[in-house]
Order: structure tokens, then C-alpha cells, then sequence
């Protein structure tokens, strides 16, 4: 047991690292748990625990920077909310086989989303009716519903929305995707956690794991893409496997939970590994740079 928890506290070190620079942490956390014989909803509920706590640290530095735009937040809060809460019902209506299924075939596909390059688009200083009123809770609900159904690369879709969408450049999409994504946590931890789906003996020391990853000093104003690089190395099941592989068999000799892993192929498909980093310098024309006054029409 202290094998597994310290095994799970290095993992959830290394996701919130990668939370708090371009997000995909879930990727690795949620992975940890199914391997070490977390049953699927379970996994889910203790993910969002230490994700939800773990993105309020992040959300702080964007905060104290003066990144986070307010009143697109306090719009789309409640329908990250709502959205995620809903998403969380839908999962725990499914049996723990079933739901074991559904998130190993979302994973690659979450794998993929996560490693899009998010190059920025031409940005604009100002945003409309429609884009407070209209697109922010639609962004916010969908995403949020999916945070709640699944989870991990919840913020690259905030973001990628955010930046096509709106128009909205990659500093603050990436700032206003950190409170949305705690809220959306927030959301489907309390439902989770009236059901009882939450397991503290791992999600406690996890939480203290994530935070300290997320408060690691860097540049939250950097301007990178953003493509998520460290996530692609650490996410693909090899590693999660050499890890974790005593303890799994130990469960699986046992008769305990985690026997839906069993059919997970031992090489993972090839698309979770790391894209080769192209040698061609960037094109730096058209991008947004640094931050704008927003005004709001």
C-alpha cells in the first residue's frame, strides 16, 4: 500500500508540473490509478479531487498576474458547474466494466487532443454580446460535461475553443481555462462525492503531490504553443506499466478490483508517442503577443 501511494504521489508531482505550464495532467493521473486496481469511477472521483485542488493552486499564479478575464469567468462559472455535474451522473449510471471500457478508449483519443499545437490566431481586442453571452456558456457547459463524463484534456479543448472561437489569445485562454477547469472539477467532485466515489487514502497525499507540482515556479506568461511536449513523454503506458506492474499483478492474484485492465495491450498505439520536434523555426508573424486591454461591447 505505501509502494503504491508513494508510486502515485511521484506521478501526480510530474501531471501537476504539466497542469500548471499546458495542462494534460489527467493524463497521467487518471491512467496511475486505473493501473494500480482503482475501480473506473472511483479513479474518476479521486482524479477530480486532486485535479480540483491542485488547478485552484494553479489558477493563483494566473490570478496574482492579472491574466484572468473576470467577467467571461463569472458568465461561464455556472455552466462549467452544471455541465460537469451532469457529465458525472452519466458516468456513474454505467457499471464499473463498462465504464473501465469507455475510458481506456478515451484516453488515446484525449492523448491526441492534448498534443495539437496551439498556435494562436489573429486575436482581437475586444469581445461581443455574442461571445459573453452566447458562445462562453456553451464553450463552458460542453466542455464541462465532458470533465465530468471523462476528463483528461479538458483544458486543451477549453483553450482550443477559447482561441478559435473567440479569438481569444493563448496567455488568457490558457489563464480563463484554469477557472473553468475548477469549477467543472468542482462540479463533478460533489457529485462523486455523494456517492462515495472518492478514495482520501489516495486522493489526500495526491493532493499535496499536485499542488506542490502546480506552485513550481515558471512563466505563466510564456509564448510557447503550448503543445503539451512533457505530457506526450510521460502519458504512453509503458511507463505507468513499469510502475505499477507489481502491484497490479498482486491485486490481479488477490481476485481484487482493476480486472477490466486486463485486456489493455501491452504496447500502447502509436499515437501516443511524442511527435518528433520539427527543426524549422516558427513563423512568428500574425501572433499575439504579451497582453491586451480587453474591452468588452
Amino acid at each position: 500500500m505505501l509502494l503504491t501511494v508513494s508510486l502515485l504521489c511521484i506521478v501526480t508531482f510530474i501531471a501537476g508540473l504539466i497542469d500548471s505550464i499546458a495542462g494534460g495532467g489527467g493524463l497521467l493521473r487518471l491512467p496511475a490509478l486505473l493501473i494500480a486496481g482503482v475501480s473506473p469511477q472511483q479513479a474518476l472521483g479521486t482524479n477530480k479531487f486532486t485535479g480540483a485542488i491542485g488547478t485552484g493552486a494553479a489558477m493563483l499564479n494566473f490570478a496574482r498576474k492579472g491574466l484572468i478575464l473576470w467577467k467571461l469567468a463569472f458568465i461561464g462559472i455556472p455552466c462549467a458547474l452544471l455541465g460537469s455535474a451532469a457529465g458525472s451522473k452519466c458516468i456513474l449510471a454505467f457499471d464499473p466494466q463498462t465504464a473501465g471500457k469507455i475510458l481506456i478508449a478515451l484516453l488515446p483519443v484525449a492523448a491526441m487532443i492534448t498534443l495539437i499545437p496551439r498556435r494562436s490566431k489573429s486575436c482581437k481586442d475586444s469581445f461581443t454580446s455574442k461571445d459573453v453571452y452566447l458562445l462562453t456558456p456553451l464553450i463552458c457547459f460542453s466542455v464541462g460535461f465532458y470533465d465530468g463524463f471523462f476528463g483528461p484534456g479538458a483544458g486543451s479543448f477549453f483553450i482550443i475553443a477559447f482561441n478559435v472561437c473567440l479569438r481569444m489569445n493563448l496567455i488568457q485562454a490558457s489563464a480563463l481555462t484554469k477557472v473553468f477547469n475548477l469549477s467543472s472539477n468542482l462540479g463533478s467532485l460533489f457529485v462523486f462525492l455523494y456517492h462515495g466515489d472518492v478514495l482520501f487514502l489516495y486522493a489526500i497525499p495526491m493532493t499535496v503531490a499536485d499542488v506542490l507540482g502546480n506552485l513550481h515556479p515558471h512563466r505563466p506568461d510564456h509564448r510557447s504553443p503550448l503543445p503539451a511536449p512533457l505530457a506526450c513523454h510521460f502519458v504512453r503506458f509503458p511507463y505507468l506499466e513499469v510502475l505499477f506492474r507489481g502491484v497490479r499483478e498482486k491485486r490481479e492474484l488477490e481476485g481484487g478490483r482493476g480486472d477490466f485492465l486486463q485486456k489493455v495491450p501491452s504496447s500502447p498505439p502509436r499515437f501516443f508517442h511524442p511527435a518528433q520536434k520539427s527543426s524549422a523555426p516558427e513563423e512568428e508573424t500574425g501572433r499575439c503577443r504579451g497582453r491586451r486591454r480587453i474591452q468588452f461591447l
